[in-house]
């Protein structure tokens, strides 16, 4: 297990490669067979095994979001261990720059090229989660919103940056969780938090169904959503903190690690599993995908054939380049299947929007997150000095 700062080089690898699925989902689901098979309604066989089977995990973009977040609180759970907790002021700040900055300049490139393109888009024979990208006029509300990261009016311009709304919210509180996670034992932290956070989302709920917000009523029904989705960020915690209890593993056999590598796979691929045995909830499957993710990061963690794979230098650049891949690819997808969809195949056109994706995530990475990056640890250190 190599790490790099407080990374660990191939969980890095593991985010790219989830980054990728999410690209592989997002050109999938622009056609017919496969956006029905999400409900379950198949076409022909092939679609129903390919989503059925383990081998929907390779288009389980959902699923691979969900990794996002678990890995996030993994990852910056890892200070807390290594003894290196930063300022709340030093973190935030760099969590700002880290996140916002490539997504508020990359959302303003989608929103151009949205604008300039959505007159020439032909929909023929393509699904609505095609149709309803780059679809209407983007208005002065939708711009604010996007500024102000309020979930609005995504879906025309850059429906992926949903993720990246709760994970903005979820850093702000991120450190006062960690802090209890790491300070009192499994038992008293996960009472805590787990009370903790019952109180606030099922009361939002409450909140929700009780009182008449009109309007706004769509933003306080997704800071409910962003309270479900820190679930997934405090159990990768919680998994950082107890990750040498997994250790024994590494001296298991090859057999023993492939029995947990299927099952992992079964467990995130769960509403498939839901599906088959009928079994009617939507966030029964996430939870059993939860556990799913983080047996595979035990396994990741655990064996040193999973490591020699993930820190092969394609998929350590891949992981480098994951979150300017996952913001980057939609806007490349349509801007590439609007123009060439005109001159090839439209199935031709989506490949080569993979290929392009690719390319267009290691400029953005060099161009737009590197630097961000850097601003983040300039501004940091100012108030890092200024406290001397």
């Amino acid at each position: 297990m190599k790490m790099k700062s407080n990374r660990i080089e191939s969980l890095d690898s593991l985010r790219g490669v989830s980054a990728l699925i999410v690209v592989v989902f997002h050109c999938l689901i622009a056609f017919a067979l496969f956006a029905d098979a999400l409900n379950f309604q198949f076409a022909n066989d092939t679609i129903k095994f390919l989503t059925l089977s383990p081998l929907k995990v390779f288009w389980s973009g959902n699923e691979a979001v969900l990794l996002f977040f678990v890995l996030s609180g993994f990852v910056l759970f890892l200070p807390f261990i290594n003894q290196k907790q930063q300022r709340y002021s030093v973190y935030i700040t760099k969590r700002f720059f880290r996140i916002y900055i490539p997504y508020i300049v990359l959302m303003g490139v989608s929103t151009i090229l949205a604008i300039l393109l959505m007159d020439y888009k032909d929909n023929s024979g393509l699904s609505l989660h095609y149709v309803n990208r780059w679809d209407h006029e983007v208005t002065i509300s939708a711009i604010i919103a996007y500024l102000l990261m309020i979930n609005y009016e995504l879906t025309n311009v850059n429906g992926v940056v949903w993720s990246l709304i709760h994970e903005m919210r979820i850093s702000i509180i991120f450190p006062f969780v960690a802090y209890i996670i790491y300070k009192l034992n499994f038992i008293k932290s996960f009472i805590i938090t787990g009370v903790a956070w019952a109180i606030l989302y099922y009361g939002i709920l409450y909140v929700n169904d009780a009182v008449d917000f009109g309007k706004y009523e769509i933003i306080v029904a997704n800071i409910g959503q962003t309270i479900w989705y820190s679930i997934f960020f405090f159990a990768g915690s919680f998994l950082a903190k107890y990750m040498h209890l997994f250790t024994f593993l590494k001296k298991s056999g090859w057999f023993v690690k492939l029995i947990i590598f299927i099952i992992s796979i079964l467990l995130i691929n769960a509403k498939s599993m839901f599906h088959i045995f009928e079994i009617s909830s939507y966030k029964g499957p996430q939870i059993v995908a939860l556990f799913g993710i983080m047996l595979l990061f035990i396994l990741v963690l655990n064996s040193t054939l999973a490591d020699k794979i993930l820190t092969q230098r394609p998929l350590l650049w891949l992981g480098k380049v994951s979150y300017s891949l996952y913001l980057v690819h939609i806007p490349v997808i349509m801007a590439t299947t609007i123009i060439l969809g005109k001159y090839i195949a439209i199935e031709f056109a989506f490949i080569i929007a993979i290929v392009l994706s690719l390319v267009a995530a290691g400029i953005a990475y060099r161009l737009v997150e590197v630097p961000a990056i850097h601003w983040g640890k300039m501004v940091s250190s100012k108030f890092m000095k200024d406290k001397k």
